[in-house]
């Protein structure tokens, strides 16, 4: 999945200010993931992730600057799109219709 959200997210700009960024993008999602998955609350994260407020913060920023939005309409089209895939791999499997149903035989 990170191959798909990577280039959504914004690019960090040294120019407008900021400094080095302390943390990889990578454990950003990876921290909001599990509050998201586990239905924990921020502060509860587990150490081996980022500080909560951090990702608190950074979940914030992203969400005011529409990347959760753009996260969300890219992985609904891929899975809208293997919907497809799969849906046309079904029907071209051969099979009469007949012969493989269950029920009464007439």
């Amino acid at each position: 999945m990170g191959e798909i959200i990577q280039p959504l997210l914004p690019v960090h700009d040294l120019r407008k200010g900021g400094g080095v960024r302390t943390y990889a993008d990578r454990l950003v999602l990876d921290s909001v993931f599990c509050v998201l998955r586990s239905g924990c609350q921020w502060w509860m994260l587990p150490r081996d992730l980022m500080p909560w407020d951090a990702a608190h913060r950074w979940s914030t920023k992203w969400r005011r600057d529409g990347t959760w939005d753009r996260v969300h309409d890219e992985l609904r089209c891929q899975v809208r799109i293997r919907a497809v895939e799969d849906l046309i791999a079904a029907q071209s499997t051969g099979y009469p219709t007949g012969s493989k149903s269950l029920g009464v035989r007439r």
